[in-house]
């Protein structure tokens, strides 16, 4: 992949990465009493995900189109 395509590429690869970092401490945590540090990294994967869930596609749609430059 040439380096110029990376730009158009690199906002899915960081929402995929987030999404994945949330369900994997969701998952990983299951069914555990968790520690502190433990819980705060999965409030903050919650945090992360919530604000994608509610504007991600808007953002993607919006990159793709270069409005947000």
């Amino acid at each position: 992949m040439k380096l110029e395509n990376y730009e158009v590429h690199l906002p899915s690869y960081s929402i995929g990465d987030t999404y994945a970092k949330y369900y994997e401490a969701t998952i990983s945590s299951r069914d555990e009493r968790l520690e502190y540090f433990t819980l705060v990294g999965v409030a903050v994967s919650r945090m992360c995900r919530d604000p994608l869930l509610q504007y991600g596609a808007k953002a993607f749609a919006d990159h793709k189109v270069l409005k947000c430059r």
